[in-house]
């Protein structure tokens, strides 16, 4: 074979090679299945006294969900049958997770969350003691820690000669005060009173005459969204206050939080953190235990810092002390040690449900 001819034969070869090659590619093509849309539905309060409360939550779970996703929302009232029904609702569509907004949401929701067994993020403000929990299967939890971080803010004002607890009829039914006065005995403080308001029509003259008779030199606030027309009165009355739960937001008196290192409101942050943990979930496989098992192994980096899943399936995040000079990092309670008795919980409800 002269050389022209072996050129030939190789241009020849070359070309069969090229051509069975363009051949195969639609038929490996067809092999490929573009992913489908993940499908997400989020259960949501109806009302809130807490301001646009579903919404703003809203506003950080869009803001931060990556890739391609389908939502869907679902309203619910606060009492435990109609949580139930809403969940229904909400899996009738099959989705590939369900996200509920509201501390004793799944509880209230879980006969409906045992008919069908589908992946829970539940996003909580935690005022209810964690270790009371009872989750649904393929439950996990983002929280903003509310009941750990006033135990821990509670233990720091230990060291005012002696503090005074506001609370309003809403917060009264729930875990916070409990925290409160939890914290206070930890840090060997003093409580030097205690008394229920209504934020919507308050007493303030009232309420500065019984703290200073109780001779508190502090104020904590525990009016989850409201309580901003009091903390400024007993501002201006002269004593200092601190806020404690979901309390007006925006106030600037020294507060507790899972650690916020943004301008995102906390509700917003909750979902924005939600998202990222969703996304950083629905990259495989989107069957129920894929889906499950990938949210309980992801590695976060959210508003609130770097966030990881406990053995409990709760996605933890730091304590922080905002608003009295310095950010100060706050060491949470070890739940297991403390005892129940004096428990305050009594709300059949969910919470901020209205």
């Amino acid at each position: 074979m002269t050389k022209t001819e072996s050129q030939t034969t190789r241009r020849r070869l070359l070309k069969a090679l090229a051509a069975l090659s363009g051949a195969a590619l639609p038929a490996a093509a067809a092999q490929v299945t573009p992913r489908r849309a993940a499908r997400i539905a989020v259960v949501l309060p109806r009302r809130s006294p807490y301001p646009a409360l579903a919404e703003t939550f809203m506003t950080g779970l869009t803001g931060s969900l990556d890739g391609h996703v389908t939502l869907s929302t679902v309203r619910t009232g606060p009492a435990p049958r109609a949580a139930a029904e809403a969940a229904r609702t909400a899996l009738r569509d099959s989705p590939d997770l369900l996200v509920l907004l509201g501390d004793g949401l799944t509880r209230a929701a879980q006969p409906a969350l045992l008919e069908r067994p589908t992946p829970v993020l539940a996003a909580e403000f935690g005022v209810q003691r964690p270790d009371l929990h009872q989750p649904a299967p393929l439950a996990l939890t983002v929280s903003l820690h509310s009941w750990e971080a006033e135990w821990a803010h509670a233990r720091t004002l230990a060291r005012h000669a002696g503090v005074y607890l506001l609370i309003s009829h809403l917060d009264s039914g729930y875990d916070l005060p409990f925290a409160v006065t939890s914290g206070l005995q930890a840090g060997r403080g003093t409580l030097s009173g205690t008394a229920l308001f209504d934020p919507a029509a308050p007493d303030h003259a009232a309420l500065a005459r019984q703290i200073r008779e109780s001779g508190a030199a502090h104020v904590h606030v525990l009016a989850s969204g409201a309580g901003a027309a009091t903390v400024g009165a007993l501002r201006r009355a002269g004593f200092s206050v601190s806020a404690g739960g979901l309390t007006a937001p925006d106030l600037n008196v020294p507060r507790a939080l899972a650690a916020v290192s943004t301008s995102l409101p906390p509700v917003q942050a909750l979902g924005f953190d939600a998202g990222r943990w969703i996304s950083a979930a629905l990259t495989g496989p989107l069957t129920p235990s894929a889906v499950h098992t990938a949210l309980a192994c992801a590695a976060v980096t959210g508003t609130r810092g770097t966030l990881s899943v406990d053995a409990h399936g709760v996605l933890r995040a730091p304590l922080t002390l905002l608003g009295a000079g310095k950010p100060q990092a706050l060491t949470p309670p070890n739940l297991l040690q403390l005892e129940p008795a004096g428990l305050r919980s009594g709300w059949l409800h969910t919470y901020l449900h209205a």
